[in-house]
């Protein structure tokens, strides 16, 4: 499958086009369908990854992502962030919330827009979708190397991934360059403190790579990403969870409001 992480870039085109679109919640929604593969919902990635998977499961896994981002990730996450990141992503702490049954549907139809692009992307770099069972020239193998050769539909899998993470790259340059640091006071972790958290969150992928490929046995590459990044993801997101706990405690403690 397209790497996850760079399926946001299909929704730069559609924010162009309505641009009443929740941006947070379109993201979300373009990285849904994945979830299923992430974390153990009882839900197979066939069904995620299904038109009804966007109404029964992308649309509800997208709002408890939503909400558990900024009610208890947001906070944690900026304080690891240096302060020049930090200041420009600081913006009116209450502005998630849909203050209207209107504001509520587009958040909703966000969730929704973004998976479909998600399935939009993955149906022609798929060998089992409508497109490429239809199109039968999308499973022409290419001879990348002697003796080595790649269906169509699979380069295009790959091509498009590096080209999402080389739009998302572009984007987030020209939005640091139009997007000024706001006056706001930056409460960041100590240098000393930032690193010992990335270290963990790095060590947490790391230990998780090992678990997912540990014991397969002989498999193709791709099948040794797929197992191996699963579960780095589902290993760092738990510890990012821990941390952003810890951090939300600390600051109850302290009787301070939660981090947001």
């Amino acid at each position: 499958m397209p790497f996850t992480f760079a399926h946001p870039a299909a929704i730069l085109p559609v924010r162009r086009f309505w641009p009443a679109a929740n941006a947070q919640a379109l993201a979300i929604g373009s990285m849904s369908p994945d979830f299923a593969y992430f974390f153990k919902l009882g839900v197979p990635g066939w069904f995620s990854h299904s038109l009804a998977g966007i109404a029964f499961f992308c649309v509800p896994a997208g709002l408890v992502a939503y909400v558990l981002y900024y009610l208890l990730l947001k906070g944690p996450l900026l304080a690891l962030m240096p302060a020049s990141l930090g200041r420009r992503l600081n913006g009116d702490p209450a502005a998630w919330v849909p203050r209207t049954a209107r504001d509520l549907l587009v958040l909703l139809a966000s969730f929704a827009a973004g998976a479909a692009t998600h399935l939009a992307w993955d149906s022609f770099t798929h060998g089992n979708t409508l497109p490429t069972r239809y199109w039968t020239w999308l499973h022409q193998p290419l001879a990348l190397a002697d003796g080595v050769f790649l269906p169509l539909y699979n380069l295009l899998q790959h091509a498009s991934t590096a080209l999402g993470l080389a739009v998302l790259a572009l984007w987030i340059a020209r939005w640091w360059i139009r997007t000024p640091a706001s006056d706001a006071p930056h409460a960041g972790l100590r240098p000393g403190a930032r690193v010992l958290v990335l270290a963990g969150l790095a060590a947490a992928a790391v230990l998780g790579w090992v678990a997912g490929t540990a014991g397969l046995g002989p498999v193709s590459l791709e099948r040794l990403l797929f197992f191996g990044i699963v579960r780095s993801v589902r290993y760092a997101s738990a510890a990012l969870l821990l941390y952003a706990v810890a951090v939300q405690i600390r600051a109850l403690h302290a009787g301070r409001r939660l981090l947001s």
